[in-house]
């Protein structure tokens, strides 16, 4: 039998080099994660005049916008000045996020209780009127999210939550949201346990947060647990002992 002959086709080749040459790059992208460490958020003294100028610009704040959310707006505007390549290393939702909880961990007390509280108010304002049946938070989830409604829900949930467990000042925004929303329904001990990490940051003359509805429903000893793990800023022996969200 007669070999079937193949024709030469450079076209063909030339196609396969680049897909070659793409795929090797998207798989460069995907291993090799964006390093806030080699990258991090310019120091004030590290922007230039412009930079500076444009951080204070109100003109460009949208109207009824809240000044918390115009100032992440800048700070992440100018920190995408800087590092251009960062907008093609991830997804616009989640970069922008990696970002954020990045910039917290600057120990500016001032952003970090504006991420929290612009947060909070986004929850509110966006899902205000949206029937989520059993889907909550208690601490943790009555289940997984099933839609997108859901999933952008607990994604700012996450985020409010990932900043109440790692600095004080953000433990009031997670409050608020706690008692605004049916989407946030915590737990009696979560909900202790935040409460009792405002209180060293109120000023003398202020009543610390009232917990009195929540004593009959925590145990003596519950509170004594919760009282030292607040104290010494210790949530992961609260999550891992709180029960599971009630059923709705």
């Amino acid at each position: 039998m007669d070999k079937i002959k193949t024709r030469f086709n450079p076209l063909a080749i030339f196609g396969s080099f680049i897909f070659f040459f793409l795929f090797s790059i998207n798989t460069a992208i995907a291993q090799n994660s964006w390093s806030f460490e080699d990258n991090p958020h310019p120091r004030y003294n590290q922007l230039s005049e412009q930079e500076k100028t444009f951080l204070n610009d109100k003109s460009t704040m949208k109207e009824g916008e809240n000044p918390c959310k115009f100032s992440i707006r800048q700070e992440y505007a100018v920190y995408l000045d800087h590092y251009p390549n960062f907008s093609i290393s991830g997804e616009e939702k989640t970069n922008f996020k990696n970002w954020k909880i990045h910039y917290s961990r600057s120990g500016k007390g001032y952003f970090i209780s504006c991420l929290s509280v612009s947060l909070a108010v986004e929850l509110m304002d966006t899902y205000y009127e949206v029937d989520f049946e059993d889907f909550y938070f208690c601490g943790q989830y009555s289940r997984l999210p099933n839609n997108k409604a859901e999933q952008e829900a607990a994604d700012i949930i996450d985020e409010i939550f990932e900043y109440a467990k790692t600095y004080r000042s953000s433990s009031s925004s997670l409050l608020y949201a706690n008692s605004s929303s049916e989407l946030i329904d915590l737990n009696p001990d979560i909900e202790y346990y935040f409460s009792k990490l405002v209180n060293p940051l109120l000023k003398d003359e202020i009543e610390p947060r009232d917990v009195s509805h929540l004593i009959p429903l925590l145990s003596e000893e519950k509170r004594a647990f919760l009282d030292e793990a607040a104290l010494n800023f210790d949530f992961q022996p609260v999550l891992d002992t709180t029960e599971p969200c009630k059923t709705r």
